[in-house]
């Protein structure tokens, strides 16, 4: 969890040094979603004018097969 901490907040503090897109897998309960509410939270307040889009994967799946 220290690792991903560590990415999560490298990618607030320096965006555009950080490989894109971040990958965060593990199993339930491993706090996959607070690191992403943390990022988008850290992101919002660093760079206010940035648009932010959570999705569920089904959505994204279902978006990305509407514009093919």
């Amino acid at each position: 969890n220290e690792l991903a901490a560590t990415a999560v907040q490298t990618l607030i503090d320096f965006p555009d040094s950080c490989p894109n897109p971040m990958y965060l897998h593990g199993g339930v309960g491993c706090g996959k979603t607070h690191l992403l509410e943390g990022l988008r939270d850290g992101l919002s307040r660093r760079q206010p004018n940035l648009q932010i889009l959570a999705l569920t994967s089904e959505e994204f799946t279902n978006l990305f097969t509407q514009a093919l």
